[in-house]
């Protein structure tokens, strides 16, 4: 029975795509398409002779794990942690984290892209206004609290079985670097070349149309996202700019609120991490000691 030895469990919109993409070119790790999301409630009663089904094809590598972003979430599904120390006590558990203020932002767009988020109120309103509601089932906000989705791992597992990378310092600043470590903590040839690291994971493609489309009409959200991008390709092959990418955009405000919003969190998290990212600095801070 082949069965996974370390764990990418988020968090959301924070780069775990791109570590498992580059991970998987290595010899000694394999990791299977798409996020098996066994160990909530839903999936882990199913038992893991239907959790091995994802790993058959692994051919003896030395390290054989999954990516699932929704592990991090314990807020959803505290029994998460607990799930995975009884079935794996040893396993090696990977967290990638990004400034929750951008991974909110980043998130709001892929759920809008996904026809889950109503297309006609301005970000602003859903995110910290007065239509929040409407969101809140998607922890837009929420998933962005780290240290209370990680210290249950902390608590259950020894910190020497858990990897925290911060998406801005060590992915986007020193990518080989941060692969090498990877490859130490897995305990494989450091050594390997990987190539292409700086392709773009998940990149975002919609139209104004398709996104009110596929809200509204979801059993034609396959078709219109197959028409966006089917037009992006025709427009980047041409080297036109106009028209089809989509995105909304924070005021200043609303960016400063949910700093405030993480404030309290963040701390904890630095203390737990004996880490404060540079790049997580609220734009405030940073202009008050400036001045």
């Amino acid at each position: 029975m082949t069965l996974p030895n370390f764990l990418i469990i988020g968090s959301q919109k924070a780069g775990t795509t791109w570590i498992a993409k580059n991970l998987n070119q290595h010899p000694d790790i394999f990791l299977p398409k798409g996020e098996p999301h066994f160990f909530p409630k839903e999936n882990f009663s199913k038992g893991l002779p239907w959790y091995e089904k994802y790993f058959q094809e692994a051919a003896r590598e030395k390290a054989v794990g999954e990516k699932s972003t929704g592990y991090l979430c314990v807020t959803t599904s505290p029994e998460i942690p607990g799930n995975i120390y009884r079935s794996f006590p040893d396993i090696k558990l990977i967290a990638v984290l990004r400034n929750p203020v951008h991974r909110a932002i980043s998130a709001f767009g892929h759920y809008l892209a996904g026809g889950e988020i109503p297309p006609f109120h301005h970000i602003d309103d859903l995110l910290v206004g007065n239509k929040q509601h409407l969101v809140e089932h998607l922890g837009l906000i929420e998933f962005g609290r780290y240290y209370h989705q990680l210290k249950w791992y902390f608590e259950i597992f020894d910190p020497s079985q858990i990897m925290v990378l911060i998406l801005e310092d060590d992915i986007i600043r020193q990518p080989q670097r941060t692969l090498q470590r990877l490859c130490l903590f897995l305990d494989v040839d450091p050594f390997f070349q990987f190539q292409d690291l700086d392709k773009k994971q998940n990149k975002f493609r919609r139209s104004q149309f398709g996104l009110a489309m596929g809200y509204y009409l979801p059993h034609l959200r396959r078709l219109v996202h197959y028409m966006d991008l089917s037009v992006a390709h025709v427009m980047e092959r041409y080297s036109w700019s106009a028209g089809i990418t989509y995105k909304e955009v924070p005021n200043e405000s609303t960016i400063q609120k949910l700093y405030d919003l993480y404030e309290e969190d963040n701390e904890k998290l630095f203390s737990l991490l004996r880490r404060k990212p540079p790049s997580w600095q609220n734009p405030a801070t940073v202009y008050a000691t400036a001045c």
